[in-house]
């Protein structure tokens, strides 16, 4: 990542499975540090993001 953005990256295990959304993130251009800091207060309804921006929040959070 740089600046929150999704450069490009390599899924090796567990992750493999998730590797569509961080190909969708580097093309959108998502600001995952926007998403991160967010992901505790949106939910699945209503929410000001779109499902897969949620997901990535998920993926990414950090390890509390």
């Amino acid at each position: 990542m740089l600046d929150g953005k999704v450069l490009g990256g390599q899924a090796i295990g567990k992750y493999a499975d998730a590797i569509g959304y961080f190909i969708g993130a580097m093309w959108r251009k998502d600001d995952m540090n926007h998403i991160r800091s967010k992901v505790n207060q949106i939910s699945s309804s209503g929410a000001a993001h779109s499902w897969h921006q949620i997901r990535m929040g998920l993926l990414l959070r950090p390890n509390v």
